[in-house]
Parts: C-alpha cells; structure tokens; sequence
C-alpha cells in the first residue's frame, strides 16, 4: 500500500511540474506599453500583477491551439491565448454598457 501511494504521489508530482509554464503578454493602452503575466500550476492559472498582487481564474478552457481564461467578478473578463501564434486576446463584459471594455489584442511569449 504504501508502494502504491509513494508512485500516485510522484505521479501527480510530475504531472503539476509538465504542466508549469508562464505567458508573459504586452499590449499598447493609452500609448504606454503594458505587460500581463498569466502563470500556469498544474491545471490553475493565475495573474500576477506588477505590484505582486495575483488572483486566481476561476475557469480555464484549454484546446490545442487555445486557453481561454474566465474570471466572473462584477464583470466577466476573458482572456484567449492562441499559443501557436503566441498572441492573445482579451475582453471584460457587464451587463452596463459602459462598464464594458474595448478588445484588447497583444503579443505573448512563454517565459518559463
């Protein structure tokens, strides 16, 4: 038993570590040059903010060519990372009009 449970644990250890990578991403906003940092554990991505802030995704679709990163706050924002073109695309949705923002397109690359 105890056999069984070191491989499940060195199984899923490894399975994390396949999966841990950083998309760094820029985009122009108002004429300044932007950067957002979306860091891959496991299944989970989270961004990190300039000032150390991160927060969480609450969802994240994944295909071949795509990761779609939905976090339902009091907007919904979306951000899509085409990996093979490594650029992305994101957008926040209210049902105000005004609370809703311009698509944002930039260039990605994969930092780690």
């Amino acid at each position: 038993m105890r056999v069984f449970l070191a491989v499940l644990v060195l199984i899923l250890n490894l399975q994390s570590w396949s999966k841990a990578e950083t998309y760094s991403c820029s985009y122009k906003w108002n004429d300044e040059i932007r950067t957002t940092v979306e860091k891959r554990t496991g299944s989970t991505f989270t961004s990190i903010y300039k000032d150390g802030y991160k927060a969480k995704y609450q969802e994240v679709i994944e295909s071949k060519d795509k990761i779609i990163l939905i976090d339902n706050l009091e907007s919904v924002f979306m951000k899509v990372i085409w990996k093979d073109k490594k650029k992305f695309s994101m957008v926040g949705l209210n049902s105000d009009h005004s609370k809703t923002t311009n698509i944002i397109h930039g260039e990605c690359r994969i930092i780690e």
